[in-house]
C-alpha cells in the first residue's frame, strides 16, 4: 500500500513556497519526476519524487535555462 508524502518546493517562476502531496516514492528511482500543477503560477513543474525539488530551479529560470 502506498501513502502520501508532504513536500514543499520553491516555484521556479514566482520564488514562492508551494506545498504539495506526492505519492510515496520509497521505491522510485532517483531520476523520476512527477508533473505538478503549481497553484502559485498556474504552470506545471517536474518535481523529483525522492527529493521533492523541481527539475528547474529559480536560479536556472533566471539564467534562461528551461
Amino acid at each position: 500500500m502506498t501513502g502520501l508524502i508532504y513536500t514543499c518546493f520553491i516555484c521556479p517562476t514566482t520564488d514562492l513556497s508551494v506545498q504539495h502531496w506526492l505519492d510515496d516514492a520509497e521505491n522510485s528511482p532517483e531520476n523520476e519526476y512527477e508533473v505538478v500543477a503549481c497553484p502559485a503560477c498556474t504552470k506545471v513543474h517536474l518535481i523529483n519524487r525522492k527529493t521533492g525539488k523541481p527539475l528547474v530551479s529559480s536560479k536556472d529560470q533566471r539564467k534562461g535555462m528551461h
